[in-house]
């Protein structure tokens, strides 16, 4: 077929087959670029919330590194530091919500919300619980038993003034109890272990038993007024 073309026909042919050559490969540079393009601003919103992310978790850690600060020394400080965290970790939250749409990503976001919130609403709840025990400590374990230990004492050396053994015997037992109770006591507010507590209930109990004893025994006004006073303390 070529042999019966002129020069010219094989030429404008050779022409048309090199353009249409041109036009494909210039198709295919193009849906190239336009892949590579799509795939560029892939990875840049990837890399935009995989930076996003991890700065979120970085905050995270440390809003948990500071109630966990607080919760071994109970200083006000780490309260503080928390309460900072948890601002910007809210703040990247709102931001990741913003950003990340993918279905699957932005489901995660909205429970790492849902969570953190809830997180921070107990945490502030053990904080009042916390406050509210010290406040007991101070007002009420460590101011009263030490008086009622003072009373105790002053009965017992009374109680040994009238050389009465009976007595001296029962204070004495009284003392021991009410000395083990604050011992049990003061354990179970440093390590929150429950037979501390159970034990210092129980040496309350028999405080009580043995106070009864005093009531019934005792003669000395001076004594049964120290009794009176001790009963009011405890409660």
């Amino acid at each position: 077929m070529l042999k019966n073309m002129t020069v010219g026909k094989r030429i404008f042919l050779g022409f048309i087959l090199c353009l249409t050559l041109m036009v494909c490969l210039g198709l295919v540079a193009f849906n190239a670029l336009k892949g590579t393009k799509e795939g560029f601003i892939h990875y840049r919103e990837l890399a935009r919330e995989t930076n996003l992310a991890g700065r979120l978790q970085a905050h995270i850690l440390m809003l948990r590194m500071e109630a966990k600060s607080f919760l071994i020394n109970n200083n006000d400080k780490y309260l503080e530091k928390f309460q900072e965290y948890y601002k910007k970790t809210d703040e990247f939250n709102e931001q990741a919500g913003k950003q990340i749409t993918e279905p699957t990503r932005a489901k995660l976001i909205t429970e790492i919300d849902a969570k953190h919130n809830q997180y921070k609403d107990v945490f502030f709840e053990i904080v009042k619980k916390i406050k509210e025990t010290k406040v007991l400590t101070e007002s009420v374990l460590n101011a009263k038993g030490p008086l009622m230990e003072k009373m105790l004492t002053q009965m017992l050396n009374s109680a040994k003034e009238d050389s009465d053994p009976t007595n001296i015997y029962h204070v004495g037992l009284t003392l021991r109890s009410l000395l083990l109770a604050r011992l049990y006591a003061t354990k179970f507010l440093d390590t929150e272990d429950i037979k501390a507590a159970v034990r210092g209930r129980e040496e309350f109990g028999k405080m009580q038993e043995l106070m009864n004893a005093l009531d019934k025994e005792l003669k000395n006004p001076a004594q049964r007024d120290l009794l009176t006073q001790l009963s009011g303390l405890k409660g």
